[in-house]
């Protein structure tokens, strides 16, 4: 398994994200905060020296003590708390008119050098207010009231800039001081109350049973959200194992049945033709699944019937239509040793696409090959007579009737033959019933010879036999076959010991042209009235029913 990170740094990162947003919007507020109370601090400082120089320097102008205000403004401009103001400057009217100028100016200015006396042509009020961002001008008033000058007070933003920044420093430098702390107690919390209850949480689950399923979670934490997830999982657990338990007795149930009826079992991606088969199905042909390997649709497809194929390909779209609930058909498999064998297969759609196509198909084979040999054998009991293997009497009037409705349709004539052989009671009393039946087998196999493919020959029991044929063209045709019949009767039949076993045959022939609406009972009635006119005419002899003699 790929180490994974841990979810204690990623919840971490977001609450100190998180407290860094808080945080940050309150340092931003209270840098802005303390930023407008410097401002207001050194424009007060400013307004401040203003004021009290103006109110104090009117007595030292109207003396002319020039180098006392002089004095007293470098002193005004060097305290300490007035460390914002970088100029002072005085115009004084009185000296001007003295010196013979307009205004005398004189101040002091703060450098880096230090504070300076200011020259005159430095003191203009443009050159000073373009290096400074803040002033205040105040008119200096004598006792009369008469204008005496002017002072000017100029602050620069330089102290607000540096104090500006120790501020943000020292706001930084908390900011960052706190989240370490909120970092650390974070972590510490977290790891103790949910990271610590979850990785042992999760070890418990990684220790698997036998089924690999997690083993049941027991309490781990005293916490009630832990608690709950804890109870939580441990009921998921169990209801997993339960169902896990189902199914195993369902797999186990259906796996005996499976085993137990001896059924191949398949399944079938219908739109890509995959699939896939038990050891059984292919045990069933007599292969292994590795030889049959790689296996698909078109694996049954080469090994079934040709004529069961599109039986099953019906029945298989009638499934897909919902026709039918269900697919189910009989089908011939080629066996490995080249025999066929009988399967039922029976399967249904489990699965559809979402345009209404089949998807997966399950279902079974279960070979019938022995069910459908006895089905035949019972089939041959019910049609066929056992001794000869000829027609009985419920196959030939089934084809009788048949053969009746193709004479309709096609207006063409239809003979039935009433064969009863002469002297074979006294065969069976001299020889035997054994022989009797040798007798039988014999004369059947004689009587078929002489007639086509298309007719029919049946026994009806003891010495009694009937042919129908099919599609003749009047009597004449007739004359010849009942002839030969009675040639092939005349002949000796020879037993294997040698004995000579030797019978007759009265023939009577019902002749039917579809002239009347005459029934299958009929039609044997009228012939077998004829054989008996045969044997009144001496035996060994055909006649024709008088009822329905046409020329």
């Amino acid at each position: 398994m790929s180490q994974k990170k841990s979810s204690l740094y990623l919840i971490t990162l977001l609450v100190v994200i998180s407290a860094g947003l808080v945080f940050s919007g309150y340092g931003a507020y209270t840098y802005h905060w303390q930023q407008e109370q410097l401002e207001h601090e050194i424009i007060g400082q400013t307004e401040e020296s203003a004021v009290r120089l103006a109110g104090t320097l009117a007595n030292y102008i109207e003396s002319y003590q020039v180098n006392e205000y002089d004095k007293l403004v470098a002193h005004e401009i060097r305290t300490h708390n007035h460390s914002a103001l970088s100029a002072i400057v005085v115009d004084d009217y009185k000296m001007g008119e003295i010196t013979g100028q307009k205004v005398y100016t004189s101040g002091w200015e703060r450098t880096a050098e230090g504070v300076v006396s200011i020259e005159a042509e430095a003191a203009s009020a443009n050159k000073l207010i373009s290096h400074n961002s803040y002033f205040a001008e105040l008119n200096i008033s004598g006792s009369s009231g008469d204008a005496l000058g002017q002072v000017r007070v100029y602050a620069s933003d330089r102290e607000l800039k540096k104090r500006s920044l120790a501020l943000l420093m020292q706001i930084v430098g908390s900011m960052l001081v706190l989240l370490l702390v909120l970092s650390l107690v974070l972590i510490l919390l977290l790891k103790h109350l949910f990271i610590r209850p979850l990785r042992t949480l999760a070890e418990a689950v990684d220790q698997q049973d036998g089924s690999s399923i997690p083993q049941l979670v027991e309490p781990v934490s005293p916490y009630r959200e832990i608690s709950q997830l804890t109870d939580a999982m441990g009921q998921m657990l169990r209801t997993i194992s339960q169902t896990q338990q189902e199914l195993q007795r369902e797999h186990e149930y259906l796996e005996n049945i499976v085993e137990g009826t001896r059924a191949g079992t398949w399944s079938w991606n219908i739109q890509t033709g995959e699939t896939v088969y038990n050891e059984r199905w292919a045990e069933m042909v007599g292969y292994t699944l590795s030889e049959l390997e790689p296996v698909s649709i078109e694996t049954w497809q080469s090994l079934s019937h040709p004529d069961d194929l599109e039986r099953s390909a019906q029945l298989l779209e009638k499934h897909f239509s919902g026709e039918d609930d269900f697919y189910e058909c009989e089908v011939r498999m080629r066996h490995k040793d080249g025999h066929w064998i009988w399967v039922q297969d029976r399967g249904r759609v489990a699965s559809w696409q979402a345009d209404g196509q089949p998807l997966e198909m399950y279902g079974t084979h279960l070979e019938i090959t022995e069910v459908k040999e006895y089905q035949e054998q019972l089939q041959r009991i019910a049609h066929y007579d056992m001794l000869t293997g000829l027609p009985n009497r419920v196959l030939l009037f089934d084809r009788l009737g048949l053969a009746l409705e193709h004479t309709r349709k096609e207006r063409r004539d239809l003979a039935v033959f009433f064969i009863d052989l002469d002297g074979f009671k006294e065969v069976n009393d001299e020889h035997g019933h054994d022989a009797g039946d040798f007798l039988l087998v014999e004369i059947a196999n004689r009587l078929a010879s002489v007639l086509r493919a298309e007719d029919t020959l049946a026994r009806l029991g003891g010495d009694e036999f009937v042919a129908v044929l099919p599609g003749i063209r009047g009597r004449d045709q007739l004359e010849p076959i009942l002839n030969r019949m009675l040639q092939e009767m005349n002949r000796p039949v020879v037993m294997p010991e040698g004995t000579e076993l030797k019978v007759t045959a009265s023939i009577g022939v019902s002749l039917f042209a579809g002239e009347r609406d005459l029934g299958v009972n009929q039609l044997v009635t009228l012939a077998d009235q004829a054989m008996y006119q045969a044997k009144m005419q001496g035996k060994n002899s055909f006649c024709f029913s008088n009822s329905l003699d046409v020329d």
